[in-house]
């Protein structure tokens, strides 16, 4: 197995590159060599079905101050679609959280779930967003992302093939939970050099959820060992994992 050490694609435009993950059945999505084309009779994912749509945030004290006039342009955003946007992260909301996961960017999978396991119907969608994350082709519903009955999306980073770990969309189920659960725990496999927190880590979940494990990613990943100062190793390991998980529509059995 022969890993590129920078991977690198033009910016893109109307289309994304994306990574769609199923527990279970994957309803027909229409996949171009990676690339999502949304068909006209896209399903309709909405309140009137019975699903709710969430636009979550992460973020403490701190953070809400500073993000708040993010915030308030998000929460618009949803209000005009009919969805509900919530900021999470309240200092001793989730205890058990806080105290098994001292990275926030791990800790805050971990909150993700449990709100959902406690706050969300089985079925409901969830996009989750960085704080700094703005609404920008406001009339545009996030239902154009979502076709039937995907479990897990990401996305490919537009200057990077990183799979960013910032931003996706959940459905509410006990594997989806269970897998972040599973990788707010990579926090416990955080090798001594840069790794990028969960951004390194999401790439090597993906590869064991779908049964792709290679014994050269585990030895390329436990081995960064070099600060930030030098990303040519944490690129080449995310390079290996991306010849096992190209953009796709995947189903695991986890």
């Amino acid at each position: 197995m022969r890993c590129n050490t920078r991977w690198s694609k033009p910016l893109l435009t109307a289309t994304a590159y994306i990574i769609v993950v199923g527990f279970g059945l994957v309803s027909n999505v229409i996949w171009l060599n990676g690339i999502l084309k949304v068909a006209a009779d896209s399903k309709n994912i909405s309140k009137s079905n019975g699903i709710q749509i969430f636009m979550i945030a992460v973020a403490d004290e701190m953070f809400r101050a500073r993000y708040a006039p993010i915030f308030k342009a998000m929460s618009s955003y949803a209000s005009q679609l009919g969805y509900k946007w919530l900021v999470l992260g309240d200092a001793g909301s989730e205890p058990m959280c806080e105290q098994e996961y001292a990275d926030f960017f791990f800790r805050k999978h971990c909150i993700v779930s449990k709100w959902m396991q406690r706050h969300a119907m089985t079925g409901d969608r969830i996009f989750v967003f960085d704080s700094d994350v703005v609404p920008y082709q406001t009339s545009l519903p996030l239902t154009h992302w979502l076709k039937n009955d995907e479990d897990l999306i990401f996305y490919d980073r537009a200057m990077n093939t990183e799979v960013a770990a910032g931003n996706y969309a959940v459905r509410n189920t006990a594997a989806t939970r269970d897998f972040l659960m599973r990788w707010a725990d990579y926090e416990a496999e955080r090798p001594p050099g840069f790794s990028s927190s969960d951004n390194g880590a999401i790439h090597l979940h993906l590869v064991r959820t779908l049964g792709l494990e290679h014994p050269k990613i585990d030895v390329l990943q436990y081995n960064l060992t070099a600060l930030v100062t030098n990303l040519d190793p944490y690129f080449k390991y995310v390079g290996c994992t991306r010849l096992l998980v190209k953009a796709g529509v995947y189903l695991s059995e986890d």
